[in-house]
């Protein structure tokens, strides 16, 4: 009896050696695609086996952080790899144990995290958030960890200076002792109240905190127009007009004030800051004025009356 294949069975080989081909063009084609894909995003993109060597990176890992020319350069290397040759060639490059330290807590747990890693690089100081999950055989088993950073250092940098800069505003306006300033939320609570607030108005700052605007200084039959014009400009942007205003103290005094506001947005939302002028002593000394000056024309009255006399 022949041992050789039929024909029948050399067509089903034939095809499934075919259907095995195509199989294969597909994968590299689609792993072409997701090659290009990768290389092309801005975020870091790595894979690693348990052993923490590198499976996968993109360019921009190369790039930023592992300083090589070749994608493939550091596949079966792990990261402590290109930081000690960037130091042997003089380099700055502190970034590395971190990564590795985040990676075992992805081994161990079993779980995506999410971590801040930092550290120099050439001399540069380089900031990411980074993603990491563990992936898995077909069998279940953990195999390695998927890793996706995206860099923050401009980000940062640009944090810290806007805090330096409202530390700077906020010591500014808090030392003003003439002027009365207050800082309100979208819901017209009180987020700030300087030293000046405190002596025009009569509430410490612990007192006015998280207040609402129109239950503190805002008279009764002043309060809705305020609640208005408020929202128009938290709604439409519609600028609150300065202006004079008899506001009113702790102890329901009147305060006259010269009012204007300054409105911006934080990331907590829209804010806004009113600017209160004390116009107590002008108004006084204007009443001074014409209780002096009805006095003059009663006298001058009392002349003519005189002269006529005479």
């Amino acid at each position: 009896m022949s041992d050789k294949p039929s024909y029948e069975d050399l067509e089903i080989r034939v095809r499934e050696l075919e259907a095995r081909l195509a199989r294969q063009q597909d994968f590299e084609q689609l792993y072409n695609l997701l090659r290009k894909v990768i290389d092309n995003v801005p975020d870091l993109i790595w894979a690693k086996d348990l052993d923490k060597n590198h499976l996968i990176v993109n360019q921009a890992d190369c790039d930023r952080l592992l300083l090589c020319e070749s994608t493939e350069e550091p596949v079966g290397k792990r990261h402590g790899f290109f930081a000690r040759r960037e130091r042997e060639k003089g380099g700055v490059y502190t970034f590395g144990e971190l990564c590795e330290d985040s990676d075992e807590v992805v081994f161990n747990t079993g779980r995506a995290g999410r971590f801040f890693e930092d550290g120099m690089v050439r001399g540069e100081y380089l900031a990411l958030d980074v993603n990491k999950a563990p992936f898995y055989d077909e069998s279940g088993k953990m195999i390695g960890v998927v890793g996706c950073g995206r860099d923050i250092t401009e980000e940062l940098r640009t944090r810290k200076a806007l805090r330096e800069t409202e530390r700077r505003f906020r010591k500014i306006i808090e030392d003003v002792s003439q002027i009365s300033i207050q800082g309100y939320d979208e819901d017209r609570r009180v987020t700030f109240w300087n030293k000046a607030s405190e002596v025009l108005y009569g509430y410490s700052e612990n007192e006015a905190m998280g207040q609402a605007l129109e239950a503190l200084i805002i008279p009764e039959e002043m309060r809705e127009e305020v609640v208005r014009l408020h929202g128009r400009w938290v709604r439409h942007g519609e600028k609150i007009p300065a202006g004079e205003l008899i506001l009113v103290d702790k102890y329901g005094n009147d305060v006259p004030v010269f009012s204007s506001h300054v409105m911006h947005e934080t990331r907590a939302g829209k804010e806004m800051f009113c600017i209160d002028i004390d116009l107590t002593r002008i108004k006084a000394s204007e009443e001074e004025k014409r209780h002096l000056q009805g006095l003059l024309r009663q006298a001058q009255k009392m002349e003519a009356m005189g002269t006529l006399a005479s």
